[in-house]
């Protein structure tokens, strides 16, 4: 997302910026943000993961680092995750926590995201998400040791822009529904509203779109009903809560700074050399059918394309121990390879 020139008339999606957040709406935030600090502190209390806060040129990450207790992460390829837009670094820990028998896990929350710092500027702020990520990136994953760079959505579309920035860094990039394809800005603008809600119960909506079919609620039978019955009622609990995320300034400003030259080409996805597999689940809701159609046409030769039948925008959370098998496959090809 990275900007080298003024940008041009037409060349941003026309966007009407989201009211202010409320003062309920101010509160409900704090709330959650006091909820997600006890989480974290509670898991690296009892050695779950060890919090990392980084500076950077643009401000503070915070990052959560799982280590195997067996030392085997010196000699295994680290693995680095990057969520999607208003997602959090948590949102990995049932991954990587398998994982981390293994290997050395980095989960950075993207700046203005989860824990990490604010951005000083709005407008600024697309450039602030890449500067401060490459910083992070490269603090962590040394050219010693590459690592397996995984992105979901605009994590994926980061990870692209990484793996070409420090491919000396890279063994392997998985890439989970990305964001990035250079479609016209009209289709864009039809696509950001998805984000831009206005009542909590669009919110809700788009919660249960985010998912696929989950572990339990694949069951059949009763824990299968229970299981959906429970995906519903927590979609329209968090409703509110899932609103007002994405009314933040920061956070809502983000799309309209969107350029079609920031946009991905079929040219850097051809430089791509390291092991890729691409994962687009069946039951994807959220992005549109040609972003993954024009990936299936540009990526690299070397990339593997496959659509898992149950997963949705995020299987991290619906379907962890399938996305793990799937990952420890393809870090054991890559290792042998490199």
């Amino acid at each position: 997302m990275n900007a080298q020139n003024d940008s041009a008339p037409g060349t941003r999606p026309n966007l009407s910026p989201l009211p202010p957040l409320s003062p309920w709406e101010h509160r409900l935030l704090a709330v959650a943000e006091k909820a997600e600090i006890a989480y974290r502190k509670t898991l690296a209390a009892q050695g779950v993961f060890k919090i990392d806060i980084t500076p950077t040129g643009r401000g503070r990450i915070h990052s959560l680092r799982f280590e195997p207790r067996s030392g085997k992460g010196t000699e295994t390829p680290p693995i680095y995750f990057i969520h999607g837009y208003n997602a959090v670094a948590s949102q990995w820990i049932p991954l990587a926590r398998r994982l981390a028998t293994r290997h050395t896990v980095h989960t950075p929350d993207l700046l203005g995201h989860g824990l990490s710092d604010n951005p000083e500027s709005l407008e600024d702020f697309g450039h602030a998400i890449d500067e401060s990520l490459i910083e992070h990136f490269t603090g962590s994953i040394s050219e010693r040791n590459p690592g397996i760079l995984i992105g979901n959505s605009l994590g994926g579309w980061l990870a692209i822009r990484l793996a070409l920035a420090h491919p000396e860094r890279v063994r392997g990039l998985i890439l989970i529904s990305p964001a990035g394809a250079p479609l016209p800005m009209e289709v864009y603008e039809r696509f950001f509203s998805r984000f831009r809600f206005s009542k909590s119960s669009d919110a809700a909506r788009f919660f249960k779109d985010l998912h696929g079919r989950s572990e339990m609620r694949a069951l059949r039978g009763l824990p299968g009903l229970f299981a959906e019955a429970g995906h519903h009622s927590l979609g329209n609990a968090i409703g509110p809560l899932v609103h007002a995320l994405f009314k933040r300034p920061w956070i809502e400003i983000l799309p309209r700074l969107t350029e079609l030259r920031h946009l991905l080409t079929a040219e850097e996805l051809e430089r791509l050399k390291a092991p890729l597999l691409f994962i687009w689940g069946k039951r994807e809701k959220i992005m549109i059918p040609e972003m993954r159609e024009w990936y299936r046409q540009h990526l690299p030769p070397q990339a593997e394309f496959v659509e898992p039948e149950e997963f949705g925008h995020c299987p991290q959370l619906d379907r962890p121990a399938e996305l793990t098998r799937m990952i420890e496959e393809f870090v054991g090809q890559a290792s042998r390879q490199g």
